[in-house]
């Protein structure tokens, strides 16, 4: 199987060191975070659309801020292992979609570059 992206093609089937569970773990982290993006895009159509790269940069060091200050809680043990799991999960998920969202406005689709 191969899929297309701005940088070429990627065989699935030429994937070197990694395992087919890497792979699927992987793309399910992808697929998460596609999922939050859809289930947001049905409530602000596209509100991501008017912030520039510099906002959406801005947003992946708030949400990175917040998961080293989970880190922190959860060692000093204020964030049981559920509540850490949960907590960095979201903030991490939204990492991906603005990441996305700056590299999509970064090559001119939206807004600044």
């Amino acid at each position: 199987m191969k899929m297309e992206g701005e940088y070429g093609f990627v065989d699935i089937g030429e994937t070197g060191n990694l395992s087919s569970e890497d792979i699927q773990a992987y793309m399910s982290c992808i697929v998460d975070a596609f999922a939050v993006h859809v289930d947001r895009e049905k409530i602000r159509h596209g509100l991501w659309k008017q912030a520039g790269l510099e906002d959406q940069i801005q947003q992946i060091r708030i949400k990175s801020s917040r998961v080293l200050h989970s880190i922190e809680l959860r060692k000093t043990g204020a964030l049981e292992s559920e509540e850490f799991v949960y907590a960095v999960g979201e903030e991490l998920v939204d990492i991906i979609n603005y990441a996305v969202f700056a590299l999509r406005i970064s090559k001119g689709e939206f807004g600044e570059q």
